[in-house]
C-alpha cells in the first residue's frame, strides 16, 4: 500500500466578503450565499451533472440551461461595472 495512489485533495472553500456582513463560500460544486449570521440565504451547485438552486426555506430547483446562460451573462456586465466603478 506504500504505491496506493492517494485521491487528489479537494480545494478548500474559498469565503468572498459581500456586504453588509453577508459572504459567498465558493467550492468545487456550489456557490453559497450566507447572511451575516452564517445562515444560508441561496445555494447554487451541480447535482448529477444538473444545475440546481436551494433556498433558504430548502426549496429546491433544476435550472434550465438559458437561465443559467442569461445569468452569466448579466454577472459578467456587474463584474465589468463594478471593476470600472473601482478603476475611477
Amino acid at each position: 500500500m506504500k504505491n496506493a495512489k492517494k485521491p487528489a485533495p479537494c480545494p478548500p472553500p474559498e469565503i468572498v466578503q459581500l456586504g453588509d456582513g453577508m459572504v459567498a463560500q465558493v467550492t468545487e460544486y456550489a456557490f453559497e450565499i450566507y447572511d451575516k449570521d452564517f445562515n444560508l440565504i441561496l445555494r447554487i451547485s451541480e447535482d448529477d451533472g444538473f444545475i440546481c438552486s436551494t433556498a433558504a426555506s430548502g426549496a429546491r430547483s433544476d435550472l434550465n440551461p438559458d437561465f443559467l446562460s442569461k445569468f452569466a451573462e448579466r454577472l459578467w456586465h456587474w463584474a465589468r461595472v463594478v471593476e470600472t466603478r473601482a478603476n475611477d
